[in-house]
């Protein structure tokens, strides 16, 4: 495996190289955060949530790719992979810019340290919980592995979404639910008019 020392990578450096052209800051920092098990269709809703409003995507796995070859999904490195993008939220959210943050989330400890950065900033929150029939799921997990997906950074497999369905647990915060095996547009709308609305409180 690649060695990587995240300790030695600094956030604005990686995120210049690797997110693009950041989104102006707005009156409030906000963080959307995604929640759903691989194949559920986080980063395809993420994405057409971007045409909506600008916002700085962090996709945890497209980051792992760049930090890890090959990945393993391992604790340790996972681990890892979610301290740094917590630090690059934190990062974004301190300079007032609008972060997504699209990741399997699903264990609600890990999701209070996001709670925690975005009180401490007195910040916007949006939860997501995105899912989709089991059976949607294992063919899109089917396409992934023969490379059907030309816009997938995941290389979680149907075995890895059965280990990570026992570890789901509840969102205790106020949340959004979203299928995505129907049309998504009315969620969207209402996701971004929530955001501004927000904001502007």
């Amino acid at each position: 495996m690649k060695q990587v020392r995240l300790s030695n990578i600094q956030e604005s450096e990686f995120i210049q190289h690797n997110l693009g052209e950041l989104p102006r800051p707005l009156a409030k920092p906000v963080l959307i955060i995604l929640s759903g098990l691989p194949g559920s269709g986080k980063s395809h809703f993420g994405r057409k949530l971007y045409t909506s409003i600008p916002i700085a995507i962090i996709e945890s796995d497209k980051i792992r790719k760049l930090l890890f070859t090959p990945q393993t999904y391992s604790a340790m490195e996972s681990k890892s992979l979610f301290t740094f993008c917590h630090s690059m939220i934190n990062y974004l959210m301190a300079k007032s810019i609008p972060v997504l943050f699209d990741a399997t989330n699903l264990i609600e400890s890990n999701r209070e340290i996001l709670y925690n950065i975005v009180d401490e900033l007195n910040g916007v929150m949006i939860i997501i919980r995105i899912e989709a029939p089991e059976e949607l799921i294992y063919e899109r997990l089917i396409e992934r592995r023969k490379g059907l997906s030309f816009d997938d950074n995941s290389s979680a497999t149907w075995t890895i979404y059965c280990k990570m369905l026992k570890s789901r647990e509840p969102i205790r915060r106020i949340h959004f639910l979203v299928d995505t095996s129907i049309d998504t547009s009315r969620k969207i709308e209402t996701i971004v008019r929530k955001i501004k609305q927000t904001i502007n409180d």
